[in-house]
């Protein structure tokens, strides 16, 4: 294809890209969050189709992934924000740590051999689904959000794990905060995901910013031609998801998206090992 290897199959690209964006659209929708646990392992896939290079593979999914959630993420923001479901203190609280930890996540990945973050990738993508797909709503680990340097430290993992794995991080703070005691965990968990997608994309252009073998209309690790198509569509996938998930049993969404992360997730590792 002449946007990423030199060779007429754009066809490929896009119909990869498109199928990415729906699913992870209409996951996130259905969910709340969970769209970069499916669009990097996809991205990744479609990448590797299209010749890019392995060293350079994952970190290009994880960046243009990170771009194509902010729009969706932002709109969902703002849709938890008019319903006053966000918990402003602690994200003003939460935002310095977790902007820290995210541009360390970007650092450290462009040290860190393809294969261990494929592994690891796959493992936290699994443990949030299983989660996802296990956890009950009255589990509870605190009364509140801690604060002093617990408090530090959790945002700051999260926002390192989420930037390093592509994801906006809301389907790792969503179950935090619920298990820390949030009453606005999914409206809060989304407020620091449009900070980690903004935060996360512009250091992985950054940490990118004039690495070899990346394709075309690349800047850095986040490729344009990549977000134009998955961003739109993703978008269009959310809103639709987010209107039917009331008419859809809660279990049905939540066992299909578990699935679908555990066996794509398996087989980048697979082709990662392999």
């Amino acid at each position: 294809m002449d946007f990423f290897t030199g060779n007429n199959d754009e066809g490929t690209l896009a119909l990869g890209l498109l199928i990415a964006g729906v699913a992870a659209g209409l996951f996130s929708g259905m969910l709340g969050a969970g769209g970069g646990l499916i669009l990097v392992p996809v991205l990744y896939h479609v990448l590797g189709q299209l010749g890019v290079s392995e060293a350079v593979r994952l970190h290009l999914a994880a960046g243009t992934a990170l771009a194509a959630l902010l729009p969706t993420t932002l709109a969902a923001l703002h849709s938890h924000l008019k319903a006053k479901a966000v918990d402003l203190n602690l994200l003003k609280r939460w935002s310095a740590p977790l902007v820290v930890g995210a541009v360390a996540g970007a650092a450290l990945a462009q040290r860190l051999p393809a294969e261990w973050l494929a592994i690891l990738f796959a493992g936290m993508a699994m443990v949030v689904a299983l989660f996802l797909l296990l956890g009950k709503e009255g589990w509870r680990i605190c009364d509140q959000p801690p604060r002093r340097w617990v408090g530090e430290l959790l945002p700051f993992g999260c926002g390192g794990l989420s930037v390093m794995m592509g994801i906006s991080g809301a389907s790792l703070m969503a179950p935090l905060l619920r298990l820390c005691g949030s009453a606005r965990a999914s409206g809060t968990a989304t407020g620091f995901a449009a900070i980690l997608c903004a935060v996360g994309a512009a250091a992985c252009v950054v940490a990118g910013w004039g690495v070899h073998g990346l394709p075309q209309y690349s800047y850095g690790y986040v490729n344009l031609m990549g977000f134009g198509i998955v961003a739109p569509v993703m978008y269009a996938a959310s809103r639709a998801g987010a209107h039917y998930a009331g008419a859809i049993e809660a279990k049905r969404p939540r066992a299909s998206f578990a699935l679908f992360v555990i066996l794509i997730a398996g087989k980048m590792v697979w082709d990662v090992m392999g």
